[in-house]
């Protein structure tokens, strides 16, 4: 039977992906079944949303039933090689909590930061007290860890190659630390605490019929004015009847079990469900309060005049100030023009659209190519412009892979695929491996990959007849301050992390700076009119032929001023490196790590044919490797 639903489930998955199932990659997939008696659960219906839930995680799976937990990792870490010979026949519990794992970058895949996360001793000592699971990442788990006395860390028994038990610690991930929080204080309290974003489902049981379901939405970032939540992450529920109820992160899942794809399966936001023998419609329902938390920490710019960020493969420049720039001009060198314009919808650009062809430019705050906004991930090539490598990050690297070592043509804006041809400019050589990629919605520069998924979910999900994503909601997740895309108002206004704009900005492939107050502009400048330096900040002293009218109070003061910069700049330099060398040693530590549990479990799987000589010679080999890797892990004071 489990072989049927395997070959059918993913039919349907494979079909959907090939023809238009909408995709949702925002991280971890959970997924479950909860009813009135054991006997009553959907083994197999639980298994479908499983599958279905694997393009959410990939790295790992867990499944609990009756109060345990079961773990996939390594040659069973999808949920697909999971189930295969595995006996699940739950006959205590009616309910089943399941998890596929997508591990936020840095963090360990190991059976310790695996999901469903257990929790205490039930009362008959025959099972977990708690069983947790966490789709989402948190922000301030460290914090909340120290405000509910949480230790960050766990003492763990491990075994070395040569077979000797020895004692070490490890780190806790977030999830496990808010799962601990929930089950020490037994109240939802931290709920309206936390910095991050967060579905959750979890179980009591010395309660087995009662599950706990939840759906965050919260502001783009902590503190802002702004009243607009948005969804943390997703939690779908589908009634088959009074008694059975299905739950997953995906909605489409539930629509194969009969659901349909009319209803309303997500659950409300910020309400913890209590939902007793599986019977939703009479679930009780506890309101949470997510005003003063966020899915991101307050964002704190420098005030620094030069706050910029500059790569040597993308032209960076990243500026912003939250004061006036006083531009001190030398006028027997130039005159900088100082444009008046309160309604930037009226902004054009410095050359005729049909000049730039098939180069991106900019215009209102936002990114255009040929009349249109412009969507997707793009690299920027010096002296050129953004190039479009894709929609997703998949696409966009495979591209990259395809042009490194290749000339380009700035006549066309093409890459030259005959290798032979090795003739004008190479952009990215091959040995380049740090290229920048920079993700666009409706013509806005965003800051993270994770804000452009997050766009492209929005962007899906508008019920308005604007194609366009509020620039409220944009705001946050701008490297720009923006405007709305409504060109009949007459007055428009910048917005930046949720609130009217005042200062100076200019970002990648802008032609001017712009200045505002109060989210007005007042005046733009032309970019190529103001001097930056990489090295210091510039102060263009009055030019004077007159002696007598040399300010020295104001030269001592520039003097000043850019040896104080130099010296903040070294101490920045200094601290970076010391954060870098600390992040690769973890790095390195955690990557040799998991490579070492994976070449164990290969090492046990080929023991089987351990007499034939390939694999004879092949064991040795992976054998030498383990050994080597092991040592590294097992040096004390490695962390």
């Amino acid at each position: 039977m489990v072989k049927i639903i395997l070959v059918l489930a993913l039919l349907q998955y494979i079909s959907n992906f090939l023809f238009g199932y909408k995709s949702n990659i925002l991280s971890c997939g959970i997924f479950g079944m909860a009813t009135n008696k054991p006997e009553n659960l959907d083994v197999n219906g639980v298994h479908i949303l499983g599958i279905y839930n694997i393009e959410r995680g990939k790295m790992s799976c867990g499944l609990s039933w009756d109060g345990d937990v079961q773990y996939g990792l390594g040659l069973d870490k999808l949920y697909t090689d999971f189930i295969i010979g595995r006996e699940i026949k739950p006959i205590k519990i009616p309910i089943m909590i399941g998890h596929t794992r997508q591990p936020s970058y840095g963090m360990a895949i190991t059976e310790d930061n695996a999901h469903p996360f257990g929790f205490g001793t039930s009362k008959d000592g025959e099972s977990y007290e708690m069983i947790f699971c966490h789709n989402g990442t948190l922000k301030n788990h460290k914090e909340l860890a120290k405000k509910y006395n949480i230790d960050l860390t766990e003492k763990v028994i491990k075994t070395s190659y040569s077979g000797h038990d020895y004692e070490t610690s490890r780190d806790k991930i977030d999830s496990e630390i808010l799962g601990e929080i929930l089950y020490k204080t037994k109240t939802f309290h931290v709920l309206s605490e936390y910095i991050g974003a967060a579905a959750l489902a979890w179980t009591w049981i010395d309660e087995p019929n009662k599950l706990y379901l939840w759906s965050g939405a919260s502001k783009q970032t902590k503190g802002s004015n702004s009243i607009t939540e948005l969804e943390e992450r997703p939690m779908n529920v589908y009634c088959k009847n009074k008694n059975n109820v299905f739950f997953s992160s995906l909605a489409d899942s539930l629509t194969v079990l009969g659901a349909s794809n009319k209803d309303d399966l997500q659950i409300d936001y910020n309400t913890v469900y209590i939902i007793t023998d599986g019977d939703f419609a009479n679930a009780e329902k506890h309101k949470v309060s997510r005003l003063q938390s966020g899915q991101n920490e307050a964002v704190t710019y420098s005030t620094t005049r030069h706050d910029y960020y500059t790569n040597k493969y993308c032209d960076w420049d990243d500026y912003r100030d939250t004061e006036p720039l006083e531009v001190i001009t030398n006028s027997t060198s130039f005159d900088t023009p100082k444009h008046s314009m309160t309604n930037l919808h009226e902004d054009k650009t410095l050359h005729p659209i049909i000049d730039y062809k098939n180069r991106i430019y900019s215009k209102s705050l936002r990114y255009w190519e040929r009349g249109t906004v412009i969507n997707g991930i793009y690299i920027y090539i010096k002296n050129w412009g953004f190039k479009f490598t894709g929609v997703n990050s998949i696409i966009a690297k495979s591209f990259v892979d395809r042009i490194k070592g290749l000339t380009f043509d700035y006549s066309t804006g093409n890459f030259n695929y005959n290798i032979l041809n090795k003739d004008g400019f190479i952009p990215f050589g091959k040995e380049i491996d740090n290229i920048q990629f920079h993700y666009f919605t409706d013509g806005v520069l965003l800051k993270t990959l994770e804000d452009y998924n997050r766009s492209v979910v929005l962007k899906t999900q508008l019920k308005t007849p604007s194609k366009y994503i509020s620039h409220q909601v944009l705001s946050y997740m701008s490297k720009h301050p923006v405007i709305d895309m409504d060109s009949t108002k007459t007055v428009s206004i910048a917005m930046f992390d949720g609130k009217s704009f005042t200062g100076n900005i200019t970002e990648l492939g802008f032609e001017k700076v712009y200045y505002f107050n109060n989210g007005i502009l007042t005046k733009w400048v032309k970019r190529e009119d103001l001097i930056f330096k990489e090295e210091t900040p510039v102060i263009i002293l009055p030019s004077t032929t007159d002696s007598s009218k040399f300010n020295k109070t104001l030269f001592d003061d520039s003097i000043s001023s850019i040896e104080s910069f130099e010296k903040n700049i070294k101490i920045e330099v200094i601290n970076k490196e010391l954060e870098d060398e600390v992040f690769i040693k973890e790095l390195i530590l955690e990557s040799f790590e998991k490579h070492s549990e994976e070449l164990s479990e290969t090492i046990i799987e080929l023991s089987d044919w351990k007499e034939n000589e390939s694999v004879k010679n092949a064991l040795n080999t992976l054998n030498l490797i383990n050994h080597t890797l092991k040592e590294f892990v097992e040096k004390p004071n490695t962390k």
